[in-house]
């Protein structure tokens, strides 16, 4: 690059980091709060079926059945193999 280009490209990213700084405008309207759930008091139940919120993993309940952790690294990533 020539330093004129060299210039003309920091005064591009100085004017991008500038309007980034400066304050967006949002309008709203109708705003709608909605409650959080009550929290859960007790035993969670176990995951399966068509209980799939709220509820603790058989494996991590200490159950024989569900998905199976890894007892070793596979060698590479998944988006990998």
């Amino acid at each position: 690059m020539t330093p004129e280009q060299q210039l003309a490209a920091w005064d591009s990213i100085n004017a991008q980091i500038a309007a980034q700084q400066e304050p967006t405008k949002v309008m709203a309207s109708n705003a709608t709060v909605e409650p959080a759930p009550a929290a859960r008091t007790g035993e969670y139940p176990i995951c399966g079926g068509e209980i799939q919120d709220s509820c603790i993993q058989p494996r991590a309940a200490g159950k024989n059945y569900g998905n199976v952790p890894l007892d070793y690294w596979p060698g590479q990533p998944a988006s990998q193999m």
